[in-house]
């Protein structure tokens, strides 16, 4: 939540020395952000998104860190100077020798869809991360920002998922890796609706574990429906179950959520927003 203006100086000055901190401290051989790098607001005294999305690069770069970004709602507003497609074309720029970011192909909604590949000496893919961009406000009509109606992954998002994973099964089971489904972990913004399903299974359980639910850690900071996810239904957790490779994916989207549940054998986990804007008094906390 970088908002880039004139007003937010100070507080972007404290995400980014988290972040530099973070880095710095855990040494990861790769960065994801889940979404809302960038936030053009009123109280940033901006609506340039390429301000907060360059102030985040140059310090990935300067870090020298490997690093890649999915879409949030709030990384090209409908008022922002920038929209998706321009957004994923900066971060592609070749300037930035550590990003990892791709658009992804142009016949499937969303910008950022795309897959790392882990592989050994071998060739044999270890491990992937599979890229969605979990889009934004429903129609990305002005009512639905206002409110917060939040869309969904699209159908032809889910089949390219589907046709990612098994693209790698097949290049596994050439180099002799037979009937093991390709592992892989997911990150995109917004939420699941699965995963409010499951925290509202544990919660109606007097919050004890179920045969479908697992606490494992952290706290649901966010009051009132604790999971703001999209407003409507997808089938990405249904085929994630179907294909058995995903057994974990990343959100931001709810900032004071940190928590990390295993529900029907996949493991949801939310990454605490550093964001010192649209939260003020975060670092007090």
């Amino acid at each position: 939540h970088i908002g880039g203006g004139f007003l937010s100086k100070e507080v972007d000055k404290k995400a980014i020395n988290a972040v530099a901190t973070m880095v710095t401290k855990e040494k990861p051989d790769l960065v994801i952000a889940t979404g809302d790098i960038a936030f053009p607001s009123p109280s940033a005294g901006t609506i340039n998104n390429h301000s907060g999305a360059k102030a985040f690069a140059n310090l990935m770069e300067s870090l020298g860190v490997y690093w890649d970004v999915t879409f949030g709602n709030h990384d090209a507003e409908a008022y922002s100077y920038f929209d998706r497609q321009a957004m994923g074309n900066f971060y592609e720029r070749e300037e930035f020798e550590h990003c990892l970011f791709q658009a992804g192909p142009e016949d499937v909604d969303g910008y950022g869809n795309h897959v790392i590949e882990i592989k050994n000496t071998k060739g044999v893919i270890t491990q992937s991360l599979v890229l969605i961009d979990s889009q934004a406000y429903v129609d990305n009509s002005l009512k639905s920002t206002i409110n917060g109606i939040y869309d969904n992954i699209h159908e032809n998002q889910v089949q390219w998922y589907e046709n990612e994973i098994k693209r790698m099964n097949a290049e596994n089971e050439k180099l002799g890796k037979k009937n093991t489904p390709v592992k892989s972990l997911a990150f995109f913004h917004i939420p699941l609706v699965e995963m409010l399903d499951g925290w509202n299974e544990f919660t109606e359980n007097e919050f004890k574990d179920t045969e479908d639910f697992k606490f494992l850690e952290g706290i649901m900071g966010e009051g009132g429906k604790k999971v703001y996810c999209g407003l409507g239904e997808d089938e990405m957790f249904e085929k994630m179950l179907e294909l058995d490779s995903t057994k974990a994916m990343f959100n931001g989207h709810d900032h004071l959520n940190s928590t990390t549940f295993e529900y029907k054998g996949i493991q949801f986990s939310y990454g605490y927003s550093i964001d010192y804007l649209a939260y003020g008094g975060i670092d007090k906390l």
